[in-house]
């Protein structure tokens, strides 16, 4: 990875962990229990997956965090994204500047004016992947999204459209930006949107 892609992504960590990133957003994190705390009904289960505010304090000590969502719920008076981005962008042009400025001009544009849930990462460990977990943690997100009857967003990688389409998210359209580097001279990703129930996109 070039180093101003690890430089970038550093700063997304920051961004996402600090005083004002916990405030901001919303991290859903799925773990592995050990066999003994395993055992329960799926009534208590249920409970546990509905009760607002938990985080994993109380969690066995030999629980292993392995994947996590960050979601934010966006509103009309929720600051833009887009001036920072392409600041950053003009100032370093590297892939994932162009990369992060292009997803949040497209983002903000179609979604201007409107409420609604934003999926910013999604990300299993590769031992733990094809096993569900994404479906849950994107549930999470929808689950919140009908019960206040908005929408939800996201961009996806090629390996976890799947995982989005049956989760109900539908494909907008095809972004892409310029990269020589890139085998086809550009890289591109689908934006996609949920609507589960009747929202403002409407």
């Amino acid at each position: 990875m070039e180093e101003t892609v690890k430089k970038t992504m550093a700063r997304q960590e920051a961004e996402l962990f600090s005083s004002d990133g916990r405030k901001k957003y919303t991290v859903v994190g799925v773990y592995t229990l050990p066999p003994s705390s395993s055992e329960k009904d799926e009534e208590e289960e249920e409970e546990e997956e509905e009760e607002e505010g938990k985080d994993s304090s109380d969690l066995p000590v030999e629980s292993e965090l392995v994947g996590f969502s960050i979601w934010q719920r966006i509103d009309p008076t929720t600051p833009l994204d887009s001036p920072i981005s392409n600041a950053k962008e003009s100032q370093d042009p590297c892939l994932a500047n162009r990369f992060f400025a292009q997803m949040n001009r497209t983002r903000e544009s179609i979604m201007a004016g409107k409420t609604y849930y934003f999926l910013k990462l999604l990300t299993i460990l590769p031992n733990h992947q094809r096993k569900g977990l994404g479906s849950t943690l994107v549930n999470w997100g929808t689950k919140k999204a009908d019960k206040q009857a908005i929408p939800a967003w996201l961009e996806s990688s090629p390996m976890g459209k799947g995982t989005y389409l049956k989760a109900g998210f539908k494909i907008l359209g095809i972004d892409q930006i310029d990269e020589k580097r890139a085998k086809r001279g550009f890289v591109d990703w689908p934006y996609m949107l949920y609507q589960g129930q009747p929202s403002q996109c409407e």
